[in-house]
């Protein structure tokens, strides 16, 4: 099919999380990974963007990540924050972290290496992390680095003695890349729209609110965090802009519920690295489908377990439906045992569309069916 491609980047318009915070009295700051505008960069780093585009999106201050000390700035990073914490001390700030680790490529201190190698865990046999082991040990360290930078914060709220009053949310922005990483007992991984891409740590830590050691159950999305911090610092947002999550702060405090409602995700794309094809999901409740466009097997008209399109392409669409309380491996479809479920999600799914304007990808009519189609 033909991909309907990405947007450029956020609109600086857009009233954002920054601008929100801003407005309610707060010092906004970050430093790390951007990935949402510009020429598609990765980071914020002001010798490529310049502060004064980040202040169209609400920031009042953003570090260089530098020097790179072989940790995939981990450190320069977290010492960006903690000056912002440091300086901001006496009044509310958000500290907004986008570390680069764990990611490929492999960029970690040789000793953390060996630490992990001392631990029984294999050398990568490619640098880079795309043909090597599995659980690297360079992967490995790259977590325990990420670790204790997560640490130094935490330590950095005790010495200022910000602890009791600040909320520390820590969460990753998709699952783990199956090539480096296991995500069992997920199915797949990152790009891909089963548990192991989409289902992801989610820590928080709030001793003045949150209780300490419980554990909830109902999903979240990450668009979730807008409307959540809005409540919680009291913002506002502008009243043209819709915000697609709910406030999650009743589940913060355990002290009440979230209306129950359907969390979709749209990727009309193919992503080669992640052998994904483009795709869209609703999960509603305990019961999830994922409707392929149009999707690929391996030779032997498997799912392909390599990090490439090896095999074939097989024009759909093709629906899959999954009871994760009973089924988080994603390994039972029920689509062909429940078809009017299935057929209530995909009716949501078309309806979000319709609401969104999601862009769909459209039939590729120069496509050479006899190469590509699997029979």
């Amino acid at each position: 099919m033909i991909s309907p491609g990405r947007p450029k980047g956020l609109p600086p318009e857009t009233c954002t999380v920054f601008e929100m915070l801003q407005d309610s009295g707060y010092t906004t700051g970050m430093s790390g990974k951007w990935h949402i505008g510009g020429a598609n960069g990765c980071d914020a780093l002001l010798r490529r963007f310049g502060m004064e585009y980040f202040e169209d999106y609400g920031l009042d201050w953003v570090g260089p990540g530098l020097p790179n000390r072989n940790d995939n700035q981990v450190s320069a990073i977290t010492d960006d924050m903690l000056g912002l914490m440091e300086e901001n001390r006496d009044s509310p700030f958000i500290a907004y972290l986008a570390h680069r680790s764990p990611h490929t490529r492999f960029d970690v201190p040789e000793s953390a290496i060996e630490n992990a190698v001392q631990r029984g865990f294999k050398r990568s046999s490619d640098s880079d992390g795309v043909f090597g082991e599995r659980v690297a040990a360079e992967y490995v360290a790259m977590v325990e680095c990420l670790d204790e930078s997560v640490g130094r914060i935490l330590a950095k709220l005790d010495e200022l003695n910000l602890t009791h009053n600040t909320l520390v949310l820590f969460l990753s922005d998709n699952g783990g890349l199956t090539r480096v990483w296991r995500n069992d007992p997920l199915r797949g991984g990152k790009g891909q729209l089963n548990e192991g891409g989409i289902r992801v740590p989610f820590i928080v830590r709030w001793p003045a609110q949150v209780d300490a050691a419980i554990s909830c159950e109902t999903p979240v999305h990450v668009v979730d965090l807008f409307p959540t911090l809005m409540e919680i610092a009291g913002g506002s947002v502008h009243s043209e802009q819709i915000l697609d999550g709910v406030s999650i702060a009743p589940l913060l405090r355990n002290d009440g519920a979230i209306p129950s409602r359907s969390i979709y995700s749209h990727h009309p794309e193919y992503v080669v690295a992640f052998s994904k094809t483009p795709s869209s999901m609703n999960r509603k409740g305990d019961f999830k489908l994922v409707y392929y466009f149009d999707y690929y097997l391996d030779s032997e008209g498997c799912e392909p377990k390599a990090h490439t399109l090896s095999g074939r392409f097989v024009l759909g669409p093709r629906t899959e439906l999954y009871d994760l309380s009973s089924d988080l491996g994603e390994s039972h479809d029920l689509s062909k045992q429940m078809p009017e479920k299935a057929q209530e999600l995909m009716t949501d799914l078309e309806d979000w569309w319709n609401e969104t304007g999601a862009k769909i990808p459209s039939p590729n009519l120069d496509m050479d069916r006899s190469q590509w189609i699997w029979n």
